[in-house]
């Protein structure tokens, strides 16, 4: 079995212009130590699929599988307590966001630590800094210290996987975490996550609608389309050889060496070229 087994997921929205589906019937299946892609462009389910592993879908969500699990917890019994940080962390595309303005960075990850484990202070501290300077602050007390405007969106989005990891999460969900960021801090980002995979075992759901970002990183990759999966494999046989017409419209509307200054085809005529439907 494998460490994530998502089958037959469905998230419906109970809207009041009614029922909309948003994520019908994804199968999934991320052995653990892996870094899986879920691909797309916007709205297509992917954040959606993601967040039913945290019970974080809105209010308005109802969320029905066959199976849901990640490790030995069956998400189905819906016990997040022992799921939300201890075993799955998430973070974000906009680490500035993300982060509260008002506590410094020392103090919201204190937080975490004292919600998720029996630290007294002192030792809470150890493991604050030794966080910091796992993800490759390199002046952990500074940076405790800071407020997050007083650092730059790389360090942020390196305090937010500290955060994320402060629990000992095993499982961590990677929602477009370079989007904000400039590429040779994007490029740094990714190097952190693979360094950080390898060191302690960590399972990644890297999810990105940049598929330059997912050769870079993803060991598979499934491709979301309007809530289904329409195609999955390993990320370098997905991305070099596609077999859906999707997949090769969005390879075809990526920017290429020597594309600037030409026009992009977008997906949707790609669609019809390929003989797909982008309906």
């Amino acid at each position: 079995m494998a460490y994530i087994e998502i089958d037959n997921l469905q998230v419906v929205l109970e809207l009041a212009t009614g029922p909309l589906a948003v994520v019908k019937g994804v199968s999934l299946a991320v052995e653990k130590g892996e870094i899986f892609g879920i691909v797309g462009e916007s709205g297509s389910g992917k954040t959606m699929t993601c967040t039913t592993l945290l019970g974080l879908t809105p209010n308005v969500a109802r969320v029905s599988a066959e199976t849901l699990s990640v490790g030995e917890h069956n998400l189905l019994d819906k016990n997040w307590a022992a799921v939300r940080g201890r075993e799955v962390a998430m973070i974000f595309q906009d680490p500035a966001s993300a982060l509260n303005p008002v506590f410094t960075i020392g103090a919201q990850i204190d937080a975490v630590l004292r919600r998720h484990t029996e630290l007294n202070k002192k030792a809470r501290r150890a493991r604050l800094l030794e966080l910091l300077e796992q993800v490759g602050l390199p002046d952990p007390l500074r940076t405790a210290a800071s407020y997050p405007h007083q650092i730059s969106g790389g360090m942020q989005q390196r305090a937010l996987i500290a955060m994320a990891l402060s629990a000992g999460a095993n499982t961590l969900i990677a929602d477009e975490p370079t989007t904000a960021l400039d590429v040779t801090v994007q490029a740094q980002i990714l190097a952190l996550l693979k360094s950080l995979r390898d060191q302690l075992g960590l399972t990644i759901l890297f999810v990105s609608h940049d598929l330059a970002v997912i050769s870079q990183v993803c060991d598979k990759v499934a491709v979301m389309l309007h809530g289904e999966i329409v195609e999955t494999g390993p990320a370098d046989a997905v991305l070099k050889s596609p077999d859906h017409p999707y997949t090769r419209a969005l390879l075809d509307a990526s920017p290429k060496p020597g594309s600037r200054g030409t026009v992009l085809p977008t997906v949707a005529a790609q669609m019809v070229l390929h003989g797909g439907s982008h309906a």
